[in-house]
C-alpha cells in the first residue's frame, strides 16, 4: 500500500522533472491523483494523530511513574526517620555504659549520618528525574514538530532546488538538535548514576 503512494510520488516527481510543473500538477488534478493525494494526506493524518496518541499515553505513563516513585520516596522518608529517631534513643541509652557501649552509640550515630546522606541522595535523584522529564518533554518535542513540518512543506510546495535546499537544511538542523539533546542526556543520566555510585 504505501509502495503504491511511495511510486505515486515518484512518478510525480519524474513527471515534473521531464515535463515541467504544469504537466505534473495537471496529472495531480485527475481523479486518481486525487484519490492518491487524499490518501497520503489521510496517512499523514493518521500518523500525527497516533504520534498525539502516543504523547498522551508517555504522558500517563511519566506521571503514574512519578507519583509511584514520589510515594515510594515519602515512605523511604518516614521509615529513615523513625529509624533516625529509633538511632538517637539507642544513642541515649547506651551513653551511660561502659566503653564497649559508647564504642556502639558512635556505631549508631555513623549508621544515622550514613541515612542522612542516602536521604539527601534520594532528594538529588527525584531532582534529576524532574529535569530530565522536563528535558525529554520540551527538548525532544520541538526538532520532532520541525522535521514533521517541513516533511508536510516539502510534500506540499517545493518550486524549485533552492526551497528544497533550504527546506533539507532545516530538517538537517532539527535532527543535529535532537542528537545534541540525546547526547545531553546521556551524560545527564551516566552522570546521575555515577551520583548513585557514591
Amino acid at each position: 500500500y504505501i509502495q503504491k503512494r511511495m511510486g505515486f510520488s515518484l512518478q510525480m516527481i519524474e513527471l515534473r522533472n521531464r515535463k515541467g510543473f504544469s504537466a505534473a500538477s495537471t496529472f495531480a488534478s485527475t481523479k486518481v491523483g486525487k484519490n492518491y493525494m487524499d490518501h497520503i494526506r489521510q496517512i499523514t493524518k493518521n500518523i500525527q494523530l497516533e504520534e498525539a496518541n502516543l504523547l498522551k499515553q508517555q504522558k500517563r505513563t511519566n506521571e503514574l511513574n512519578i507519583a509511584t516513585f514520589n510515594r515510594f520516596s515519602v515512605a523511604v522518608f518516614v521509615l529513615m526517620m523513625l529509624f533516625s529517631i529509633f538511632l538517637l534513643i539507642a544513642t541515649s541509652n547506651y551513653l551511660f555504659q561502659n566503653k564497649r557501649n559508647e564504642k556502639r552509640a558512635a556505631e549508631l550515630f555513623i549508621a544515622n549520618e550514613d541515612l542522612e546522606r542516602a536521604k539527601d541522595f534520594l532528594q538529588e535523584y527525584i531532582r534529576g528525574l524532574e529535569e530530565m522529564m522536563f528535558m525529554t518533554s520540551h527538548k525532544v518535542r520541538q526538532p520532532i514538530s520541525n522535521i514533521l513540518a517541513l516533511s508536510d512543506l516539502l510534500h506540499e510546495s517545493l518550486n524549485s532546488p533552492e526551497e528544497l535546499k533550504k527546506t533539507v537544511d532545516f530538517i538537517k538542523q532539527s535532527t543535529l538538535s535532537l542528537d545534541i539533546f540525546i547526547k545531553e542526556l546521556t551524560e545527564f543520566m551516566g552522570n546521575l548514576k555515577e551520583t548513585g555510585k557514591k
